[in-house]
């Protein structure tokens, strides 16, 4: 006989996720009680608390990629400027018939 899948609510999977990370309960007692299988549970508990390690270390990588892109963009405008002199320069060499 085949067991019909059943949907959970938003709400169902929330609360028993939270019931998972606080650890009042063990995993399997929190699957029993709740008739679910301890790996799904397990699952979404995983899904639920990968995010939240990179919180602050987004926030520091974003700083530092700012930092370093505005660094950067410094030292390619300074290049950018550099090589339209030697341009000017070179263009002036030419018109005047000397050799650089």
């Amino acid at each position: 006989m085949e067991q019909k899948k059943r949907n959970h609510s938003a709400e169902f999977k929330d609360r028993t996720t939270l019931e998972s990370i606080n650890g009042m309960k063990s995993v399997k007692q929190i699957a029993a009680d709740n008739h679910l299988h301890p790996v799904l549970l397990t699952q979404s508990k995983t899904q639920m608390i990968e995010p939240a390690f990179g919180v602050f270390v987004r926030v520091r990588d974003r700083e530092k990629e700012e930092a370093f892109s505005e660094r950067a963009k410094k030292r390619l405008e300074s290049k950018v400027s550099q090589v339209a002199v030697e341009v000017d320069w070179l263009k002036r060499c030419k018109d005047l018939g000397i050799t650089p």
